[in-house]
């Protein structure tokens, strides 16, 4: 799924590493006016068991989007316990200023590409199981940049100089393609959210 506003440019994607079957990978956007919600999550796991679990976290992170993100996910956290865990990052950008807030927990991949491009640190710890105090956390975004997002199905780390040149001046929708095709390892569920900030 993916929009083009005249402030803000995103897209998302997921793929299972077995042949059509199920991904316990999740992610989502919401967009009202004034923001635009994110979510990218993983569930620990594979498989059937692991996809149902990843639906109940998706209608969770849906229903509540608009909360506080402290309480979004101090709720999916109690929500989750006694199952077997997910990992997840859940955001919001208000599109006048390019300001973000983060919130997240355990290994999801988030990072910066423009003028400055900068690599993001989630928390340690495991929803449901166990995590450190959370803390909201602030970016900026400038005219052109994309933030990205992507579980540990793809590579964790990768150098602009690898992707074509003018990889991320592109659309966010061929962003999030060409990292799902060239740095996906094939041994894992994998998703991604790409995030232009245009504010035109």
């Amino acid at each position: 799924m993916g929009t083009i506003s005249r402030k803000i440019d995103h897209f998302f994607s997921k793929r299972s590493f077995i042949t059509n079957g199920p991904c316990a990978d999740l992610g989502t956007t919401q967009e009202d006016k004034d923001h635009l919600f994110f979510a990218i999550a993983d569930v620990a796991g594979h498989g059937h068991e692991a996809h149902k679990l990843s639906l109940v976290i998706k209608k969770y992170l849906v229903k509540n989007h608009k909360k506080n993100l402290l309480d979004l996910m101090y709720g999916l956290h109690a929500l989750l316990k006694g199952s077997r865990g997910a990992v997840g990052v859940a955001g919001l950008l208000t599109k006048k200023t390019g300001a973000v807030e983060y919130v997240g927990v355990g290994n999801i991949s988030m990072r910066k590409f423009g003028k400055k491009d900068r690599r993001i640190i989630s928390n340690e710890g495991i929803l449901g199981y166990v995590i450190r105090t959370l803390k909201i956390q602030s970016l900026q975004l400038a005219v052109d940049d994309v933030l990205l997002l992507y579980t540990d199905g793809i590579r964790d780390y990768f150098n602009r100089s690898e992707c074509p040149k003018g990889f991320f001046d592109r659309d966010a929708t061929h962003i999030v393609k060409g990292i799902m095709k060239q740095f996906y390892k094939g041994n894992d569920d994998a998703a991604c959210i790409a995030i232009r900030y245009k504010n035109d």
